[in-house]
């Protein structure tokens, strides 16, 4: 060892030590070697290595050197000190050769410390592994225990986990499943279409979620789920496996097809409040509700049967593709075999009648070879009645048991329910018809009359009248109808009372006054409808808001049938000079004409707005509806003689005519009509 060599040896604050490495005796040491190990030099270099080693000559270095036959080698030993102390050592030893002799060089790191500081982090760390032990537990149970499923694919879609839920879920024991099923063997045909659409997505992203689709169970049964899965690959992102998450959405499916049936009903119950409103006859209505229940619905036959008078129910319309079942069943309302089925009950009971269970039901017996080949599972009848009568049965088929749940059945009532007074307005309407008819006709016979014995103008007006009476006649019936119930009831009583010994003077007087006010209330209403088609004589100044009132008065009940609000503004409260009866003949001509486009286009909130005003002198009254206006092809021509659009049974076309003649000649006034907003708007100004 040269002199700065041994100058960096012995000045080290590295312990460094030169050992003979036959016998380990230490032949030398630094100043930094002495101070660690507590030995003044010259003892240090009488000890040999064993000496120093508690773990004996075989951990030597240079017993390793000589071992391994190598240059140098790297030991770990614990050491004991002067003071008996022990320390963890790293020692780095080689061989060097120093003047012409070999030596062991050791390098000397005290790690004692680091042990320790290793100890503590291998107690922290078998701590964290028992804690971690007991999370992989809990983890597991969790797993397995899962309100979900969970499974892991291979490569090839073999199963390689799976946990205890979904095994429960699809009926199968775990060596059923993992490494001897592939997930595609659960997949039904419209699942695997489902899974194709979403593959290549899946294989691009890596992940899919919330796919829904079937599966099939061990014993056939389908399994509706929702799967998330995301992939597994290796460093060079190759695929390796796959992870699933399974929801079981039975529940769900069965919520949401409730949903989409009741929200399908709605749409059936919209399309027959439409129907109703557009169907001009009983059969177009039938055969239009059955065809909504088939097409909106979901139902599989539908059809609508009514009483004969042998007490058969005979079908009278019907829709489906299972129409033909109709040929091979009767049914009636008599307590007979044929009698006792959902129809025939409904009908006989006048209400509803529910059979969840057709195929097994006792009452459905004559019906059940025919049901079954048609598919059906459950059965509803509904009554239909008119004018408070039970006339017949609407009755549904559908392909699933226990289809008729509560919330259904009361949204058919309803449908029912609405056909049935869709049967009230049209035996009403036919009645009219018939009224009208026979006005028509006699108002007809008397204008040709007038026509020969008239002038132009004079048989116009008499022309218009005579239509007014019509609609007059109508309002007369409606107006008298109770009072002479009335009379008919008090003379009965009369009789009634006479047979049974309670006739007296005191009864007598009170049935004579009642009969006397009914008399005198009639006889003012003929007052009030002479006095509106008697000649006006000369010009009187009158209130309109008066006119507008008894105008109103002769026609409310027409309206009301239709459900007609007519609602009146003033402005202000004029008086106008001129005809007051002609006047009022010009306003019903007008409101006629608004009540028959709001019927005719069969509106929703029927209305008409009358209002007063004044404006630089002269009297304004406009009547405005909202029946959508006035085509404007036909908007110059309304005023025209006999210009009408309801065809010949229902108009005359020479109402609006003499209205305009009354005001514009009569009354040095102006009357013209134009389209506001949602209807037609006609201003008279005096």
């Amino acid at each position: 060892m040269d002199t700065c060599s041994e100058t960096l040896f012995h000045n080290a604050h590295t312990i460094m030590l030169l050992v003979d490495p036959e016998t380990g005796a230490i032949r030398d040491a630094n100043g930094a070697a002495c101070t660690f190990y507590g030995y003044p030099p010259e003892l240090l270099r009488t000890l040999n290595f064993a000496d120093l080693d508690a773990a004996g000559e075989e951990a030597a270095p240079f017993r390793l050197l000589r071992r391994d036959a190598g240059d140098s080698c790297r030991t770990v030993a614990r050491h004991r000190l002067a003071d008996g102390s022990l320390r963890d050592l790293e020692i780095n030893s080689g061989l060097l050769e120093v003047d012409g002799c070999r030596y062991l060089f050791s390098v000397v790191h005290d790690v004692s410390r680091y042990r320790e500081a290793e100890e503590s982090r291998n107690r922290e760390l078998r701590r964290k592994v028992d804690e971690l032990a007991k999370s992989v537990a809990e983890v597991q149970d969790l797993y397995e225990r899962a309100p979900c499923g969970y499974h892991s694919l291979d490569h090839e879609g073999y199963f390689i986990r799976i946990n205890d839920t979904e095994l429960q879920w699809l009926g199968y024991q775990r060596d059923e499943v993992v490494g001897r099923l592939k997930f595609s063997d659960l997949l039904t045909e419209g699942s695997i279409r489902t899974f194709q659409e979403n593959f290549p997505r899946f294989k691009v992203s890596g992940r899919v979620s919330n796919l829904e689709f079937d599966l099939r169970r061990k014993d056939g049964t389908l399994l509706p789920v929702s799967l998330s899965a995301t992939t597994v690959t290796d460093g060079d992102g190759r695929y390796l496996m796959s992870r699933s998450t399974l929801h079981d959405i039975t529940e769900r499916r069965l919520v949401e097809h409730r949903v989409h049936r009741l929200n399908r009903l709605y749409t059936a119950l919209s399309e027959t409040n439409k129907a109703i409103v557009h169907c001009s006859d009983q059969e177009q209505l039938f055969r239009e509700f059955c065809r909504i229940a088939i097409d909106h619905g979901g139902f599989l036959l539908a059809w609508i049967g009514l009483v004969d008078e042998s007490g058969a129910v005979r079908p009278v319309a019907s829709f489906g593709d299972e129409v033909d079942y109709l040929e091979t069943v009767s049914v009636s309302i008599r307590e007979e075999p044929r009698g006792f089925g959902p129809t025939g009950s409904a009908i006989r009971e006048s209400s509803c009648h529910v059979c969840n269970d057709f195929l097994n039901d006792p009452s459905t017996a004559p019906w059940h070879a025919a049901a079954a080949a048609h598919g059906f599972c459950s059965s509803a009848a509904f009554v239909l009645q008119q004018n408070g009568r039970t006339v017949g049965a609407f009755t549904l088929y559908a392909g699933e048991p226990d289809y008729f749940d509560q919330p259904l059945v009361e949204l058919l009532l309803q449908m029912a329910g609405d056909v049935s007074y869709a049967l009230d307005n049209f035996d009403r309407e036919a009645r009219r018809r018939d009224t009208e008819q026979a006005l028509q006709q006699e108002t007809d016979r008397r204008l040709r009359a007038l026509k020969e014995i008239r002038e132009k103008d004079h048989l116009l007006m008499h022309q218009n009248r005579l239509a007014a009476m019509g609609e007059m006649i109508g309002n007369i019936a409606h107006q008298w109808r109770q009072p002479l119930n009335t009379l008919g009831l008090a003379v009965q009583d009369l009789a009634l009372s006479y047979e049974l010994g309670e006739f007296s003077k005191e009864l007598l007087d009170a049935r004579v006054e009642k009969s006397m006010q009914v008399i005198n209330h009639m006889s003012r209403t003929i007052d009030d409808f002479r006095s509106f088609f008697r000649p006006d004589r000369q010009k009187v100044p009158f209130k309109v808001s008066g006119v507008i009132d008894n105008t109103l008065s002769l026609i409310g009940g027409s309206f009301g049938n239709f459900q007609i609000r007519v609602e009146i503004e003033h402005g202000t409260d004029p008086t106008i000079i001129g005809y007051p009866n002609e006047f009022s003949q010009v306003l019903l001509n007008i409101l006629n004409n608004a009540r028959d486009a709001l019927v005719e286009r069969a509106i929703g909130e029927p209305v008409i707005r009358i209002r007063l005003d004044e404006a630089e002198g002269r009297t304004i009254v406009t009547v405005r509806d909202n029946a959508g206006g006035i085509p404007e092809e036909i908007l110059d021509k309304i005023f025209d003689p006999y210009f009408t659009t309801k065809g010949p049974e229902q108009g005359t076309g020479l109402g609006l005519f003499m209205a305009k003649t009354i005001i514009e000649s009569n009354m040095g006034g102006s009357l013209i009509a134009i389209n506001r907003e949602d209807g037609a708007e006609f201003r008279i100004e005096v």
